[in-house]
Parts: structure tokens; C-alpha cells; sequence
């Protein structure tokens, strides 16, 4: 068997340096000056060589460029510029950099030609983010480099960090229908085809006793000898509001496989299916604290969504329903609620009673429903409330009565195929 320490020691450079030892060495006892003269020729590289690379990297400087976010599974470009200020050229420079998102985290590369003094390099590398959601930072930079013979390397480690965001999965729907399409692309209002105040004429219908005055059509009146009012569309929101429960008791599981990571791809593939519908999503996270993102529309508003739910958490234990219902001001008639919460941390007939609530103020209502039973417990706490809760199937079957369309999911399911089921309206 081959022993690694002694490759390790049969280099060029120790080899130059033992042939000089020796022909010095017998060159002294012989009194031979022509051995003498052939250590001083094996010696010369030795020295060259050293002084070559002495301080060789010292005035080197590095940067790396990228999009500053990435989703899960995604392979992401980065682009690493070197640039010198030595007086002399540096020959096969190598460059180490770290990638932590990636499961091979080390990147190696190598510049194969000379890079000369005030030269700037460019190596380029495409790298897949395998780890979980959250924020990464990339580097340092490792450089080496050695003399023309390669006989003495020196490195230098340049401290060129960057921030990377791996922001959740997306999961594109095949179908969502029960949020509908929005009409008014930015604006998150849709009109409605039936009679009430807007801005878009509807039709002439026979004045009726408290219509205002200015409603009514002069002409056609007179043509019809009765008086005709004007009626409009209805102007009818289409705001969705997405209500994510990160409480601790509501949780199980570890890493990727999770009861909270199934809830912030759910999360996200429903955000980004009612902001490709033209709706306006407003984002309500409760966990230690609620952290709300006002609604808003477009890729814009889909970026901040994914920039929250990559720093989400799950913590604390705050009262999910009661935090619902301190913000239910903002529901108006014809918009959407989402409620992504697991099956055994809330009341089901509080839950419902919120549903009937919303269903009165024509406000739909979604419940992504996840079996956190599925998962492995992580509280003490969980045992006696996931025993005391009613199975998976009643209690979704509560929510539908309360007017509710419901998602289950359990795991190892499909994020995509369990959020694309046709719901059966009651």
C-alpha cells in the first residue's frame, strides 16, 4: 500500500533542495567544484522560487455578484472577479469559494492563464441550492498561487462575503378555483355583473322609491313616460388575505419534513396564484408576534412575500383566532380570506363560528387544512391535544358547513395536487 505521508514529501521542491544537499555535501568532502557548481544550479530555482512568491497575493482583490435571491431546489449563477495590483504575473491561479446553500458547498476553479498586472479575471459558476429556506452567506474566497515552477504556493483568504435569501419553494397550481380572476390588472378590484354602486353603467331599471335624483335618465324617461334610474356594476373587491398560524403548539415534524415547511409551500403557491389572478394578498404571520405585509399586487408584492415566509419562524403562543379577529376590518364584500393552520391546534367550532361570520359578510373563506398527526411530535403539550382532537375528516367537514372551502393535507402529500382538488360546494 502506497503511504500518503510520503507522497506528501517527494515534491519538486524537496527534491531540488535534497540534490543540492548532496552534490554540495559531496562536492565539500571531494573538494570537486564542479559538484559545487551543479548544488548552486539546483539551489537557483529554490531561490528564485521563494523570492518569486514571496507577498505574491497581497495586492490581490476579489468580488462576487449574484441575484440576491433564490428558491429552493434553484440553480443560481454567481460571477467572481479578480483583479491585481502586482508588478508581476501570477500563473494558474486557483479559487476555492463557498457555496453553503449547496450540499457541496466547496466551488474550485482555476485560471489557466497568466494574469497580468492590472488584469482583471472573470470565473463563473452555477450552483444548485439544495439546503432548506433561509438566509446564506457566501464565502470567503481562497486564492492560490504559486512561482512559475510551482515549486512555493502561497494563499490568501479574501473576505468577500455575500447575503443570499433561499426563499420557499414554489409550487405552480394547476388550477385554484376558488379565488377568481381579477379584471383590473394593479388594482385588485373586479367588477361584478349585478346591480350596485360603481362606475360602469349596468342598465335602466323603473324608479323606486329613496333613489337618488341624479340617478335618473332624463331621456329615456321622457321617451317612456316613467321615470328610469341608471344602475351600475358593483364594484367588488378582490383582496386576499392570507393568515398563516406559526404558533409553537401548532407545529410538528423537523426540517423539510414538517408540518411548518408544508404550510409555508402551501402558503406560497396560494400567494402566488391570487397575485397571477390580478389580486391584491395582504400576509398575516402569527407566531411570537404578528407580522403583517399590507396588500399589495403584482411580482413586487410576491417578492416581499417570499422574503417574509424565508425568515419565518415558528414560535411563541399567541391565540391565532383571537389574533384573527382583531383584523378581520379589512374583509369587504366579494374579497378572500386564507386560513393555513393545522388540524388540532384550533377549535373547530370557534374556527367555524369565524367561518359562518365571514361567509355573512360575503367574504369567502379558504382553510388549508394540514394533519399535523402525521408528522413526529415535538412538545409534550401536542400529545394531549392531538388526542383530544376530532379526526382530520370531521373537522374539515365542520368547515365546509361554515361555508368554507377546504385543502387537506397530510405528510408526504403533494403541495401542488392537494391545493388543485375541485371542492364540492355546500
Amino acid at each position: 500500500m502506497t503511504n500518503p505521508h510520503a507522497i506528501a514529501v517527494l515534491t519538486k521542491r524537496n527534491g531540488l533542495a535534497l540534490a543540492a544537499g548532496l552534490a554540495l555535501a559531496l562536492g565539500w568532502l571531494e573538494g570537486d567544484r564542479a559538484l559545487i557548481a551543479l548544488s548552486a544550479l539546483f539551489a537557483a530555482p529554490l531561490v528564485l522560487g521563494w523570492w518569486y512568491a514571496r507577498g505574491l497575493l497581497d495586492r490581490f482583490h476579489a468580488s462576487r455578484q449574484h441575484f440576491p435571491r433564490c428558491l429552493e431546489g434553484e440553480a443560481l449563477s454567481v460571477e467572481l472577479k479578480i483583479w491585481t495590483a502586482e508588478r508581476r504575473p501570477v500563473y494558474m491561479l486557483r479559487v476555492e469559494d463557498r457555496f453553503d446553500p449547496s450540499i457541496d458547498s466547496r466551488i474550485d476553479g482555476l485560471i489557466p492563464d497568466p494574469l497580468e498586472p492590472g488584469e482583471e479575471a472573470t470565473l463563473a459558476y452555477r450552483q444548485r441550492c439544495d439546503r432548506r429556506r433561509g438566509v446564506y452567506v457566501l464565502g470567503p474566497l481562497r486564492l492560490i498561487a504559486s512561482d512559475p515552477l510551482g515549486l512555493f504556493a502561497r494563499e490568501r483568504e479574501i473576505e468577500a462575503f455575500t447575503e443570499l435569501r433561499v426563499a420557499p419553494r414554489s409550487t405552480a397550481l394547476e388550477r385554484f378555483p376558488v379565488l377568481g380572476r381579477g379584471t383590473h390588472f394593479g388594482v385588485g378590484v373586479e367588477t361584478a355583473f349585478r346591480p350596485g354602486p360603481g362606475e360602469e353603467f349596468h342598465e335602466l331599471r323603473e324608479y323606486r322609491r329613496g333613489d337618488s335624483p341624479h340617478l335618473i335618465h332624463w331621456p329615456s324617461s321622457a321617451r317612456a313616460g316613467r321615470l328610469l334610474v341608471k344602475e351600475f356594476n358593483a364594484n367588488v373587491s378582490t383582496e386576499a388575505a392570507i393568515f398563516l398560524d406559526l404558533t409553537r403548539l401548532a407545529h410538528t415534524g423537523l426540517g423539510d419534513a414538517s408540518s411548518a415547511e408544508y404550510a409555508i409551500r402551501a402558503c406560497v403557491a396560494i400567494a402566488e396564484a391570487a397575485i397571477e389572478s390580478q389580486h391584491r394578498v395582504g400576509l398575516f404571520l402569527i407566531g411570537r408576534d404578528v407580522e403583517e405585509l399590507p396588500f399589495g399586487g403584482g411580482p413586487a408584492q410576491l417578492n416581499e412575500i417570499l422574503d417574509r415566509l424565508t425568515l419565518a419562524r415558528v414560535s411563541g403562543d399567541l391565540d391565532f383566532l383571537e389574533c384573527v379577529g382583531e383584523r378581520l376590518h379589512w374583509a369587504r364584500r366579494g374579497s378572500t380570506a386564507v386560513f393555513i393552520i393545522t388540524a388540532t391546534s384550533v377549535n373547530p367550532d370557534e374556527m367555524a363560528r369565524f367561518l359562518r361570520h365571514l361567509s355573512s359578510q360575503s367574504v369567502r373563506a379558504i382553510v388549508a387544512l394540514i394533519e399535523d398527526r402525521s408528522f413526529l411530535k415535538i412538545w409534550q403539550e401536542q400529545e394531549r391535544q392531538q388526542r383530544e382532537a376530532a379526526p382530520l375528516e370531521s373537522i374539515a367537514e365542520t368547515y365546509r358547513l361554515a361555508g368554507a372551502d377546504v385543502y387537506e393535507l397530510a405528510k408526504d402529500d403533494s403541495v401542488r395536487e392537494a391545493l388543485s382538488r375541485e371542492q364540492s360546494r355546500r
